[in-house]
């Protein structure tokens, strides 16, 4: 005589249904091989948001599962800043872009002011440190190449 023993699926399924959820994709794209996820409007309030200095928001824009590139997106209340101390993550390729306002960077020990629309490129493992020294609002976006892990 055989035994089998019937195992409930409902908390397997339901652990895949969360983990899919949280990674932002289908269950069928949990078992798919090498294929691409379908493109997906994300509103912005969607967008993941992750710890911040007071003053300071920062949001994940790429969805998970990140693969070749992440981009992040950040805004900072006039006298916020990254925090006390540079920081460091990996060693990708970093594009930093202001969209709003104004912002003082710091790259070791070189400081640029930036504005809308200006951009710099350096290596995430470079120490680095953002602040607000302005009047209103500004707008930031970081985007690294390779994936460097920083949310």
């Amino acid at each position: 005589m055989v035994w089998i023993e019937v195992i409930p699926l409902a908390s397997s399924i339901g652990s895949l249904r969360s983990v899919a959820e949280a990674l932002g994709v289908s269950m069928a794209d949990l078992f798919a091989e090498d294929q691409q996820p379908k493109p997906q409007a994300v509103r912005f309030e969607k967008h993941p948001r992750l710890a911040s200095e007071p003053g300071a928001r920062k949001y994940l824009i790429t969805q998970r599962p990140l693969r070749n590139l992440e981009i992040y997106g950040g805004e900072f209340d006039p006298g916020s800043s990254t925090g006390d101390e540079p920081y460091t993550h990996g060693d990708s390729q970093e594009v930093f872009i202001v969209t709003a306002g104004e912002v003082v960077l710091t790259l070791d020990d070189a400081t640029y002011v930036l504005r809308a629309g200006d951009s710099i490129e350096f290596r995430s493992s470079t120490p680095h440190h953002v602040r607000n020294d302005g009047t209103e609002v500004a707008g930031v976006l970081w985007i690294c190449s390779p994936v460097s892990g920083v949310g």
